[in-house]
C-alpha cells in the first residue's frame, strides 16, 4: 500500500512540474493564429514548422521541382532540398543551423529563417512565437 502511494505521489508530482515550454508553440503572424494540421516540432533548440503553411501565410509561393523547394516573393528567392544544410538565399548559399525534414508528407523548416528571409521578425513570449511582417507602404506611407 505503501508503494502504491508513493507511486501516486511522484506519478502527480510529474504532471504538476512538466514545464510550461514543453507544450507546443503556438504560432502567430501579426497577432493571427496561423492554422496547419500538423503542429510545429523542437530540433536542436529551434522551432521548426511546416514550410508550405508558413511561407504562403507570409505572402511566399512554393514551388517543388525534383526534390528542390523554392520560396519566392517579391525579390527573394530561397531555393533548399530536404535533408540538406545548404540552402540558396537571393543567389548566395547560406548553412541552416538545421537542416528540413520530411515528416508526415511534409516539409519542416526553421521558422527563423523563413520569416526573416522574408522580411519578418520573429518574437518569442511564453510558449508563443509572433511574426511580425513589415506594414506595406504606398509612396512611403505605412498602410
Amino acid at each position: 500500500m505503501k508503494k502504491f502511494f508513493t507511486g501516486l505521489f511522484l506519478t502527480s508530482t510529474l504532471f504538476i512540474a512538466t514545464p510550461a515550454d514543453a507544450a507546443t508553440p503556438q504560432i502567430k503572424i501579426d497577432d493571427v493564429v496561423v492554422k496547419s494540421d500538423t503542429a510545429p516540432e523542437q530540433k536542436n533548440n529551434r522551432t521548426m514548422v511546416p514550410l508550405r503553411v508558413i511561407s504562403e501565410n507570409l505572402g511566399a509561393q512554393v514551388h517543388w521541382q525534383d526534390s528542390q523547394i523554392t520560396l519566392s516573393m517579391d525579390q527573394a528567392t530561397v531555393k533548399l532540398n530536404l535533408n540538406n544544410r545548404t540552402v540558396i538565399k537571393n543567389g548566395e548559399k547560406e548553412q541552416l543551423d538545421v537542416q528540413p525534414y520530411m515528416k508526415n508528407n511534409r516539409t519542416y523548416v526553421p521558422i527563423r529563417f523563413i520569416a526573416e528571409t522574408f522580411g519578418s521578425q520573429v518574437h518569442y513570449n511564453e510558449g508563443k512565437v509572433n511574426i511580425t511582417t513589415e506594414p506595406l507602404r504606398i509612396e512611403d506611407e505605412k498602410i
